[in-house]
């Protein structure tokens, strides 16, 4: 049984603020998770050493005699068996990386956070998220990311809106604003009762 319970309470609160306290048991979980992958690692390192070693005895054993018995899906078992390609570091810096992007989009996600963002935003975040310096979902990187993207909320918003209207089809605005064209609007030509000002 895991140390770190499942977490079923989305990260908001139902007055959709943050809850801190729900974000810093997954960080919590995130860092159980990490120690649990390292020690894994490190196992199967010890595991692969041993494997090889092993191995080194066989080859007393046969003489390096080899025979006509070994196919392609017996080579292909014998490698992963032995664990050639595995490196440990490299495998927990692979983990990490899908951990913190998983973390990250269920955050944004359940906190509304991603919704807000404009498409510029999301897809700088989203690029940093499949790249290989995803940021480290720790509470602090996860505090300072939620702090400046409701400090910037404002202009996100109107950027995202400046975007989507500079974005229209020409047949969809109504006019152009370099130049006066057939279209007059005249502002309080009638008054309240429907009579001439």
């Amino acid at each position: 049984m895991s140390k770190i319970e499942k977490i079923d309470q989305p990260a908001t609160s139902a007055t959709g603020l943050v809850s801190m306290q729900v974000i810093g048991r997954i960080c919590d979980a995130r860092t159980a998770a990490l120690a649990q992958y390292e020690a894994a690692a490190r196992a199967l390192a010890a595991t692969f050493a041993e494997v090889r070693a092993a191995g080194d005895v066989a080859g007393v054993a046969h003489g390096g005699h080899g025979c006509a018995r070994h196919s392609t899906r017996e080579t292909k078992g014998m490698a992963l068996l032995f664990g050639e390609d595995f490196d440990p570091a490299a495998s927990i810096t692979a983990v990490r990386r899908d951990l913190d992007a998983r973390i990250w989009t269920r955050l944004l996600e359940e906190t509304g956070l991603r919704s807000m963002m404009d498409l510029q935003e999301r897809r700088a975040f989203d690029t940093s998220l499949c790249g290989d310096d995803v940021p480290e979902a720790t509470i602090e990187n996860v505090t300072a990311t939620f702090q400046r993207l409701c400090a910037d909320a404002e202009t996100i918003f109107l950027r995202g809106l400046a975007r989507a209207f500079s974005s229209l089809d020409r047949r969809f605005k109504s006019h152009d604003g370099f130049k006066v064209g057939s279209r007059i609007i005249l502002d309080r030509l009638m008054s309240d009762m429907g009579t001439w000002n």
